[in-house]
């Protein structure tokens, strides 16, 4: 911090490329893998540990912007139990 710079460490490219000109973000993931969301593109990507791409997806319709994205174990709520009406 003191001298203001940074070192780039790993990159991932996207095939076709895909410029995220803001927002956006990495997550890296437990079992090695990193997931990146490419902020205003509306798109998320699992990258492999080699660069490899495991998922691609997107979501919304025409400009949805995305601050960030993760990818997170799927927690289904309990079912709410039936109300009993006297």
């Amino acid at each position: 911090m003191k001298h203001m710079r940074a070192t780039v460490v790993r990159t991932f490219v996207h095939r076709p490329p895909i410029v995220a000109v803001d927002q956006g973000n990495l997550q890296r993931l437990a079992n090695g893998h990193y997931f990146v969301g490419w902020g205003h593109q509306s798109r998320f990507t699992e990258f492999g540990p080699r660069g490899t791409i495991l998922f691609d997806g997107r979501f919304g319709r025409g400009r949805v912007d995305s601050y960030r994205a993760y990818r997170l174990p799927l927690v289904r709520p309990a079912p709410v139990p039936a109300s009993s009406s006297p």
